[in-house]
């Protein structure tokens, strides 16, 4: 039996998450877990640029702003959960900074770490692949 993240009645592509060399994570993610991830995913990419602006301005007097963790969790289908952190106060910018992904089903668990700029890529291409899925409730 495989796993799913979203049910039956809603839209679902798989997400591939690529990480150093050709370490590879896939799992079936569905719509609204889909936007939900990719507003934490906004909100991190903008605390990153909020720390580039007081970099350059050099504002903080001297104190860095600390800026709350992406910590993205959902649980659906079989007893999938997939689990997404980024400290964004652990790197100078998105450019060094990774998050970890954490996947795990009855059975299975698997971790990998990513880089921002691979899960942008990651989340752009999973984007499109969503949208060539037939909708279920039309």
């Amino acid at each position: 039996a495989r796993a799913t993240l979203a049910p039956a009645a809603e839209r679902c592509a798989t997400l591939t998450f690529h990480g150093a060399g050709d370490a590879l994570l896939a799992v079936p993610l569905g719509e609204a877990h889909a936007r939900e991830l990719g507003e934490h995913f906004r909100a991190l990419l903008q605390a990153f640029a909020d720390k580039q602006a007081a970099a350059a301005t050099g504002g903080g007097g001297g104190t860095a702003a600390r800026h709350e963790s992406m910590d993205f969790a959902c649980q659906q289908g079989d007893g999938m959960r997939l689990e997404i952190f980024c400290n964004p106060n652990s790197a100078a910018d998105a450019f060094s900074a990774a998050a970890l992904v954490t996947a795990e089903a009855p059975g299975m668990r698997g971790v990998i770490e990513v880089p921002i700029s691979a899960l942008k890529a990651d989340l752009e291409t999973y984007a499109v692949a969503l949208k060539a899925q037939p909708d279920p409730q039309q």
